[in-house]
C-alpha cells in the first residue's frame, strides 16, 4: 500500500489527520481493485521481491506458503513458477479472478482463497507465510493487528517462518511529505497522493486520486497504522512469533531510521 517512495520533507509537527473527515474503518474492502493496483506500477518490482524474499527466508523446493493478502497474485503466481505450493488468501474476489487467470495463462497451480485475514481457520499447515507490500495494519485497532498475527502463528508449522513487508514508521517520521505524486500503468497515469499522519492513533492517512489517461480522475481514503521493529517485536511475541532478522528492504540492505521499508522474519516460538 505504502511502497511509493516519496522525496523527503521535514515531519510533521502534530497530528496531521485533525479535522479530516475520518476515513471508513474497512476501506480496505472497497479500495483495491485492478484500477487502484495500477496506480502503484507494481509491475516490474514483482521478480525482484521475490527473488529477495527468498533470500532472506529460503525455503526447500515444494514447501507449502501463504501468501496472506495476495491481491491479484503478482507474487503468489511467481512464487508458484519455483515450486512452493502456494495458497493465496484474500477478501477482495475480483482480485482473486485476476490471480486465477494469471496463474492459469502462466501454467501453474495455485490454491486461491477468499476471507478475512484476521480469522484464519488453518491449523499448523505452512512452512512460510508472507505479508507483503504493508498489508498489515488496515483494521481499526491494534487488538485486530493482535487476531491476524495468531491466526498466523496457529497456521504456521513448528518452526514456521512469518515474513511482513511493512512501511518503515521510523522513516515516515523523520522523512514525512503530505504531498507527492506518481506514475501509474495502463490506464491510469498518474496517482496524486496527499498524506496526513496521526501522532495520537500512529495512522497514516492518504487521500490517493487517480487520473486516468483520458483525464478522468477517481478520488479513495486509506489508512494504515504503522509500527516502530519495537511496537511490532512485542506485537510478535504476544502472538507467539519471535522477530529474529530485520532488513532495510529485499536485497538484504541493513535496516536503520533511514530505511523506507521494513522487512521482518519472525519465527513460531513453539
Amino acid at each position: 500500500m505504502a511502497n511509493a517512495q516519496p522525496k523527503t520533507s521535514p515531519a510533521p509537527a502534530g497530528a496531521g489527520a485533525a479535522g479530516r473527515r475520518p476515513t471508513p474503518p474497512d476501506w480496505w474492502r472497497r479500495h483495491f481493485t485492478a484500477e487502484t493496483l495500477a496506480g502503484y506500477a507494481l509491475g516490474p518490482k514483482a521478480r525482484r521481491e521475490v527473488q529477495g524474499l527468498l533470500k532472506l527466508a529460503p525455503l526447500p523446493r515444494s514447501a507449502r506458503v501463504l501468501d496472506l493478502c495476495c491481491g491479484a497474485g503478482r507474487h503468489a503466481v511467481l512464487l508458484a513458477e519455483r515450486g512452493l505450493r502456494v495458497t493465496g488468501l484474500d477478501i477482495q474476489p475480483g482480485l482473486l479472478e485476476a490471480a486465477r487467470a494469471t496463474a492459469a495463462r502462466r501454467g501453474v497451480e495455485l490454491e486461491l482463497v477468499r476471507g478475512d485475514a484476521r480469522r484464519l481457520r488453518y491449523r499448523a499447515r505452512f512452512d512460510a507465510v508472507f505479508n507483503l507490500f504493508t498489508s498489515f495494519g488496515y483494521f481499526a485497532t491494534e487488538a485486530e493487528d493482535l487476531a491476524l498475527l495468531l491466526g498466523v502463528r496457529r497456521a504456521l508449522k513448528r518452526r514456521g517462518v512469518l515474513v511482513l513487508d511493512l512501511l518503515n514508521k521510523e522513516w515516515l517520521v523523520r522523512h514525512f511529505e503530505p504531498a507527492f505524486s506518481q506514475p501509474g500503468e495502463g490506464n491510469v497515469r498518474r496517482v496524486i497522493n496527499r498524506l496526513s499522519f496521526d501522532f495520537a492513533l500512529g495512522r497514516l492517512a492518504n487521500r490517493r486520486t487517480f487520473v486516468r489517461r483520458d483525464g478522468s480522475r477517481r478520488s479513495m481514503v486509506l489508512s494504515i497504522r504503522v509500527y516502530t521493529l519495537v511496537e511490532l517485536r512485542r506485537l510478535l511475541e504476544r502472538a507467539g512469533l519471535r522477530a529474529e532478522r530485520v532488513w532495510g528492504g529485499f536485497d538484504g540492505r541493513p535496516y536503520g531510521p533511514d530505511t523506507f521499508r521494513m522487512i521482518v522474519r519472525a519465527r513460531r516460538i513453539k
